[in-house]
C-alpha cells in the first residue's frame, strides 16, 4: 500500500518544482524588464515635415498629391531615440500597382532602427496621369516692339526648330509651341543671346508642369532704324564765358543723350552725327542747377521724333 502512494507524491513534487521554476523565471524576466525600463526608458520623438515618397508606375506621372510631407512619431528605448536622425526616417506611398486615376493610399513609415512608428496623416490622395511626350515647333514671340523709329529686320532666328515636351497627358495636349518671349522696348541694335523656351498653348499662354528639352535656344534678331529716320547724339551748348569767376563745371548729367530725327533720307545721310542744344547761360550759377532746354535742329525738313 505504501509503495503505490509514492509515485503520485513524486509526480506532485516534480510538478511543484516546475511551477516554482516557471514562476521564478517569470519573476526574473519582469525584474529584468523593469530594470531595463528604468535604465533605458521608452521615449517618444516627433519628426515633422518628412517628405512623402510616392512610388508609381514609370509610365505614369503624379499630377496631384494632397500632402507632400507627413509628421512621424517614433516610440523606442531612449538609447535608440538618441541615435535617430531625420535621414533615418522615410514615408512611402505605394501606388505602383495602379493605373491612371485618383487613389486614397496608406502611408508606410520606415525607420532604420527597430521602433514603433506612426504617421499623421495616415493616408493621402494621389492622382496619376499617363506620361506623354511630343515634338512641338519653336516660335520667337515679340511681346514689345523696338523703340519708336526702330524695327525688326527680317525674321528672328532660333538655333533649334523643334523641342520635345513631356509631362501629364492633359498638359502636353495643350502645348502648341515652345516660345521665346522677347521684350525689345529698349533694344536699338541687333540682339543675340540664349533664352528660355516656354511651353505655350494656342493663345500663347504658358502651360505649367511640362518639361522642355532642350530648355533654351540661341536667338538672333536684327534691329535697325526705319527708313527716313536717324539717331543723333545730343551735346549741351554751355556758354562757358558766362560762368562766374572761380567756378567750373564739375559734372554734367542730361537726358536724353540721343534723339531720333526724321526727314528725307538724303538729308539725314549728309548731316553730322550730333545736335547741340540751345545756348545755356551760366550767369550767376554758383551751385548745382537743373534746366530744360530745347535741341536745335538746323536742317530743313528734319525734325525730332523721339
Amino acid at each position: 500500500m505504501t509503495q503505490r502512494q509514492a509515485k503520485p507524491t513524486v509526480n506532485r513534487t516534480l510538478w511543484d518544482n516546475l511551477m516554482w521554476f516557471t514562476a521564478s523565471m517569470a519573476l526574473a524576466f519582469f525584474v529584468w524588464v523593469f530594470a531595463t525600463l528604468q535604465s533605458n526608458p521608452i521615449q517618444e520623438r516627433v519628426f515633422r515635415a518628412v517628405s512623402i515618397q510616392v512610388i508609381h508606375n514609370p509610365n505614369l506621372i503624379v499630377t496631384e498629391q494632397s500632402r507632400d510631407t507627413a509628421t512621424v512619431t517614433v516610440r523606442a528605448p531612449e538609447s535608440v531615440i538618441n541615435q535617430l536622425a531625420p535621414d533615418d526616417i522615410s514615408v512611402v506611398a505605394d501606388v505602383s500597382a495602379e493605373g491612371p486615376g485618383t487613389f486614397r493610399v496608406n502611408l508606410v513609415p520606415e525607420v532604420s532602427r527597430r521602433a514603433s512608428v506612426d504617421t499623421s496623416p495616415r493616408q493621402i490622395t494621389v492622382t496619376l496621369e499617363e506620361l506623354r511626350e511630343q515634338l512641338v515647333p519653336v516660335r520667337v514671340s515679340v511681346t514689345q516692339e523696338p523703340p519708336r523709329g526702330f524695327e525688326i529686320i527680317g525674321t528672328p532666328i532660333a538655333s533649334v526648330r523643334q523641342v520635345l515636351v513631356s509631362g501629364p497627358l492633359s498638359r502636353v495636349q495643350q502645348v502648341t509651341a515652345a516660345a521665346v518671349l522677347l521684350n525689345l522696348s529698349e533694344q536699338r541694335a541687333a540682339l543675340e543671346g540664349s533664352y528660355p523656351l516656354i511651353p505655350v498653348d494656342a493663345a500663347n499662354q504658358p502651360v505649367a508642369n511640362v518639361t522642355v528639352e532642350p530648355n533654351t535656344a540661341d536667338v538672333t534678331v536684327e534691329i535697325g532704324l526705319r527708313p527716313g529716320t536717324r539717331e543723333l547724339r545730343v551735346v549741351p551748348n554751355f556758354l562757358d564765358e558766362t560762368l562766374p569767376d572761380g567756378y567750373a563745371l564739375t559734372g554734367i548729367v542730361y537726358n536724353p543723350q540721343y534723339v531720333l530725327v526724321s526727314g528725307p533720307q538724303e538729308v539725314l545721310d549728309s548731316i553730322p552725327g550730333t545736335l547741340s542744344t540751345e545756348q545755356i547761360d551760366l550767369t550767376g550759377k554758383t551751385e548745382s542747377f537743373q534746366v530744360e532746354i530745347a535741341v536745335r535742329v538746323p536742317y530743313e525738313d528734319v525734325f525730332v521724333v523721339g
